[in-house]
């Protein structure tokens, strides 16, 4: 899962997961918090919560929502089969059953898996969900026009027609491998797959009923079957929610659905939400900052004045944040290898907020990731190693210097890193154009092949507790695609791609993880990416949100617990 706008905020995205409790350096808030954790007792409803975002959603169609803002907010929308617990800490990672009354059920080691509906669900005009409407919901999902999303049932499911386009495109015809009977919905796989349950908790497998699909545009006003539905969307302004009548809080086991509205405001610079949830005034005291943490230059004043930095949580998030090397414009792994030692991990954590913005990485998988193993192939210092890079640019015959494409956000801290390993790439004869793209498009352009500049900042982090989640989706060459790619080193190795299949063929997760951590090294010989820092970050809430705690699936505000005083 990608963090979203990796780099005005930081995934982004599984999302994107933070596998392990985040420290916190907020204190308690009274009447409502355990020391901004989930309410001690429960919350009064009523009031809007505000978000204050640098940008709109990438995605909010469950077909396509693939990154941390948007899986985090579409649980206001829609429901999945199922989902993870809101609660603090660990407890976060698991999964639960959401839609379905349990985390399914197989006979056969995986191959086979069985959900069964509650009773009672409804959508936001009071008409009943079927199992019928996760099908269908799952089912579009295959059609090209809606790239972008999670591919964990298109690559599963068993018998699915080559080049099948969706039910829309294929005269509604559906799937044989997804059978409906009643409440139960059964899922029949190419090979066991015992991690269906986390693969259910994406957004692919929420309820859409055919009538109401209108295809690219569902992107747009997705059908509620969550707690709240739209009430206003003004693209790239504002989005307003307000409360679906139907939906029962007795059928759902995660959602509390405190305030009465929540409204998003789009499109404001991220110092700017830094100084007014720091001013903590007028309706900013009912905010939270969701798709930023705090900015270099924000980060002294808030935490040197102890009202403010109460109203912080912090900690490492899960994701990596990392600088991508499209491999098929630059073929030389010499080439590659020594981008791998030019760039200057300490000036680009400083542009990010020095210490606070995480750890020198040297690895794929995150350290909260299992299987994540300890080495540094480069061993270069934070600083880089400029001559090292020289030297394997001349053995590689290129001459100097190289001229080269990077894309990163337009905006905030997309900025300012972009500059810094601009800078560290000259010193080492590396010429680099930057690209700026605005942050609303910025996924769809890297997730584009074709647009692929030859280097850009992107981030990765589990979908669910395990190495499989992480490696296949950013370097299986099978899994490329023209749009909504989410390889964009755009790497395929068949002896790599191999391995993989070998390792998720191990159903044993204490045996499987090892095998990722292995291959993770392996890959880091290819240089397909410069790993740069483990993610943290420092997130703030005004005075006025409670039941504030930072979710270890999504690295965020944990949306579905918070209120409003």
């Amino acid at each position: 899962m990608r963090r979203g706008r990796p780099l005005t905020r930081l995934m982004v995205a599984g999302a994107v997961v933070a596998l392990a409790s985040s420290a916190c350096f907020g204190g308690g808030d009274g009447d409502g918090d355990d020391g901004g954790g989930t309410p001690r007792k429960a919350s009064s409803p009523g009031g809007t919560l505000n978000l204050l975002m640098s940008a709109d959603f990438a995605h909010l169609d469950p077909a396509r929502n693939y990154d941390a803002p948007s899986l985090n907010f579409g649980r206001l929308l829609y429901r999945t089969l199922t989902t993870y617990k809101a609660a603090r800490g660990k407890a976060g990672n698991e999964v639960v059953g959401d839609l379905a009354t349990d985390t399914g059920t197989t006979t056969d080691g995986g191959k086979t898996w069985t959900f069964t509906l509650r009773d009672g669900l409804k959508y936001e005009d009071g008409s009943e969900i079927k199992a019928e409407d996760v099908k269908y919901g799952i089912e579009r999902a295959f059609d090209p026009a809606l790239p972008g999303g999670p591919q964990y049932f298109q690559l599963s499911l068993a018998n699915v027609p080559a080049g099948y386009p969706g039910p829309k495109k294929a005269d509604g015809k559906g799937l044989d491998s997804i059978v409906v009977a009643g409440k139960k919905i059964t899922f029949k796989l190419k090979k066991p797959f015992p991690d269906l349950s986390f693969a259910a908790a994406m957004p692919t497998s929420a309820p859409v009923p055919r009538a109401r699909d209108t295809g690219a545009a569902y992107d747009r006003r997705p059908f509620s079957s969550g707690p709240y539905k739209i009430l206003k969307y003004d693209r790239g302004k504002t989005l307003s929610l307000t409360r679906n009548t139907f939906w029962d809080k007795k059928t759902d086991p995660i959602r509390h659905a405190y305030p009465d509205q929540v409204v998003c405001t789009f499109g404001v610079e991220p110092s700017t939400i830094d100084q007014r949830l720091i001013a903590d005034s007028g309706q900013d005291r009912a905010a939270i900052a969701f798709d930023t943490t705090l900015g270099p230059e924000s980060i002294p004043q808030a935490l040197s004045n102890p009202a403010v930095k109460s109203r912080t949580i912090s900690g490492l998030d899960g994701y990596l944040l990392y600088l991508a090397i499209n491999t098929r414009r630059i073929r030389d792994v010499r080439v590659r290898q020594a981008i791998n030692y030019a760039v200057n991990k300490e000036s680009y954590r400083t542009a990010r907020g020095g210490r606070h913005a995480g750890e020198y990485a040297s690895t794929i998988l995150s350290p909260l990731v299992p299987g994540h193993r300890e080495y540094d192939l480069y061993k270069a210092p934070p600083r880089g190693d400029a001559e090292k890079a020289k030297q394997l640019l001349q053995q590689a015959g290129v001459q100097t210097p190289l001229r080269l494409t990077m894309a990163s956000p337009s905006v905030g801290k997309g900025v300012t890193q972009a500059v810094a390993v601009q800078a560290a790439l000259k010193r080492a004869g590396i010429e680099v154009t930057i690209q700026s793209v605005t942050p609303e498009l910025y996924l769809d352009t890297l997730g584009t092949a074709a647009k692929m500049p030859d280097l850009a900042f992107s981030n990765r982090g589990a979908d669910w507790p395990s190495g499989s989640t992480v490696l296949p989706p950013m370097f299986d060459g099978r899994q490329i695609r023209a749009r909504g790619n989410s390889n964009i080193s755009l790497f395929n190795v068949a002896a790599i791609n191999a391995e993989m299949d070998r390792i998720n063929a191990i159903t044993d997760p204490k045996l499987q993880a090892p095998e990722w951590g292995k291959l993770d090294e392996r890959i880091m010989k290819e240089a397909p990416i410069v790993p740069l820092i483990y993610n943290a970050g420092i997130h703030l809430r005004g005075s006025q949100v409670k039941g504030g705690y930072l979710h270890a699936y999504y690295g965020q505000w944990d949306l579905v617990s918070l209120s409003v005083r």
